[in-house]
């Protein structure tokens, strides 16, 4: 997030060179929205640490299933099957020849 806000901040500044009463008013608004997400921030920030520290084991708790629930879906993914590369070759040959197959057929009948 830093890291995006100093571009914009820098294009901001390349920008209001131009001295237009628009760009300044769109970098005080910027302005003031990051300095508003950086309380929203550090607020959660806060709020967290202190619920860590009241509440060490819940936390503990939390991270734990946080990881199984990780594990499980990765697991999953692992898992799942993977089509056959000649089957799908084989598929798609079918497709192309129904669907050809298809288009003669009804040219035969529009005749």
């Amino acid at each position: 997030m830093a890291t995006t806000t100093e571009n914009i901040t820098q294009a901001l500044r390349r920008s209001a060179a131009a001295h237009t009463p628009d760009v300044a008013k769109i970098r005080k608004n910027f302005d003031k929205g990051v300095r508003s997400a950086r309380k929203s921030v550090n607020r959660g920030i806060r709020t967290a640490d202190g619920y860590v520290h009241d509440n060490p084991w819940a936390a503990v708790g939390i991270a734990a299933g946080v990881v199984a629930l990780t594990g499980i879906a990765v697991a999953a993914l692992v898992r799942r099957p993977r089509p056959n590369a000649a089957r799908v070759a084989v598929t798609d040959g079918v497709e192309e020849f129904l669907r050809a197959a298809s288009n003669r057929i009804k040219a035969i009948r529009s005749r």
